[in-house]
């Protein structure tokens, strides 16, 4: 049986959703991850790369770097939680909601 994309309930192949309100429920998170897409991009480059930036500066001033490598993650953290935006092959193999 084919599941719905949003919950994950068994539906018939016709049907992408079981219903409507998953239905507007999956349109509201794609208009979300549509609108906040390049924010979390630039977010995440921004602290991946703040990471080992933070581990290298540590090395030389300590308390510099360790700022810096504590900030990038918590800032991390946090986008991940706040806007958890999966990649595409993750939205076809798990549903949306949790």
């Amino acid at each position: 049986m084919k599941k719905c994309d949003y919950c994950g309930k068994e539906i018939s192949y016709m049907e992408q959703y079981c219903d409507e309100n998953c239905h507007r429920k999956a349109l509201d998170f794609y208009q979300l991850q549509e609108k906040f897409s390049k924010l979390f991009s630039i977010v995440n480059i921004i602290c991946v790369f703040g990471i080992p930036i933070g581990i290298f500066i540590s090395t030389f001033a300590g308390a510099i770097g360790f700022t810096l490598l504590s900030f990038s993650v918590a800032v991390e953290g946090l986008i991940i939680l706040i806007l958890p935006f999966p990649v595409e092959n993750m939205i076809t193999s798990m549903p949306l909601c949790r």
